[in-house]
């Protein structure tokens, strides 16, 4: 027996409501323990295109330096009582450790298996780049997007992001400024390194 798969929900109504709480929750308590993080992935893309979260995309992204993790492990009880913190560890030779996503969840959707989390994905400098694994992909980016990081302000709350946002935007998405809703992250990503491992 496989494990069922998680239903799937659009960001819409109570959870748009929640999801923007979340995003402002985790970025609230990884700033008060000093832990550096940005936006990543589609939360970037919909609030810098969009000025908000795309409604097909049911989870949130962040980027965080992967030695930065074990701080988010030992501060979990800051999350409770709304929200867990679980960790994914997937062992790479292209990177050094087997860290790959911290994942903030519902107590509730994670109950009904309803796909709804914030993932903070470990980035791991090597050489002149970053690295993850997302989805069983390795991607990498030049190191000059997360070195120095920049900051936004959405719905009157300052958030961090990448530097060069734009140009960051296009090495991920290509023409970023158009939707494409059937986006695949593991075949039409420009950070994918290698695949399927």
């Amino acid at each position: 027996l496989g494990i069922p798969r998680q239903t799937k929900i659009e960001l819409k109504g109570r959870y748009l409501t929640m999801m923007e709480d979340m995003i402002f929750k985790t970025a609230e308590i990884l700033e008060k323990n000093n832990i550096r993080y940005w936006l990543e992935a589609g939360t970037l893309l919909g609030i810098t295109r969009d000025g908000g979260l795309i409604p097909w995309d049911n989870d949130a992204d962040f980027g965080i330096h992967a030695e930065d993790a074990k701080k988010v492990l030992k501060i979990w009880p800051q999350f409770l009582p709304k929200y867990l913190v679980r960790k994914k560890l997937v062992q790479s030779n292209w990177l050094p450790d087997n860290m790959r996503v911290l994942k903030i969840k519902t107590p509730i959707e994670k109950v009904k298996n309803i796909k709804f989390h914030v993932d903070l994905f470990c980035l791991y400098k090597v050489d002149n780049k970053y690295r993850w694994i997302d989805n069983k992909t390795l991607k990498h980016v030049e190191e000059k997007f997360y070195d120095n990081l920049e900051t936004i302000v959405w719905k009157g709350k300052k958030l961090y992001v990448p530097s060069h946002k734009e140009e960051y935007l296009s090495v991920r998405y290509g023409n970023w400024k158009e939707p494409v809703k059937d986006f695949d992250s593991t075949l039409h990503d420009g950070a994918i390194a290698e695949k399927g491992f």
